[in-house]
């Protein structure tokens, strides 16, 4: 009983994006960022931000401040191919799939990925016997 009481808390991994930790991600700039991407990345940011994007980055840094410290209100948005970027952290965001509004909170570990992979178009389908649990292929004869 002394060993579970003394044995040490695993410490939370600090989360870091290319070897740059959390708390400098958020103080920087689109283009301090824009080197820790990969190609494609680099390549979008190099050619420039559409105005669609600027525009919802409006939006985002808006709700922030009217948020006085606490959770922002959510943003709606169709764009699923906006990059995620430092300026984005900490925000909530509802992505469009085609049907409904997925509500995704933004966290560090998502940096540099795009809107859409969180929220997924279409219902995973399970191959399941209308029977029973097993799928179809595993079925046994009971003859």
């Amino acid at each position: 009983m002394a060993d579970v009481q003394n044995r040490k808390r695993k410490s939370l991994s600090k989360i870091s994006f290319r070897g740059v930790d959390a708390e400098t991600l958020l103080n920087m700039s689109t283009e301090e960022f824009k080197p820790l991407l990969r190609s494609r990345g680099r390549r979008k940011f190099t050619r420039g931000i559409p105005k669609s994007h600027e525009r919802f980055l409006e939006k985002l840094q808006k709700k922030k401040q009217e948020a006085n410290g606490q959770k922002p209100a959510v943003v709606k948005t169709h764009l699923r191919n906006c990059m995620i970027i430092p300026e984005m952290i900490g925000s909530v965001i509802a992505v469009y799939n085609g049907k409904v509004f997925n509500v995704v909170d933004v966290r560090p570990e998502m940096l540099g990925r795009y809107l859409g992979e969180f929220s997924i178009t279409y219902k995973p389908v399970a191959r399941r016997n209308p029977n029973g649990n097993l799928p179809l292929s595993r079925m046994v004869s009971l003859k």
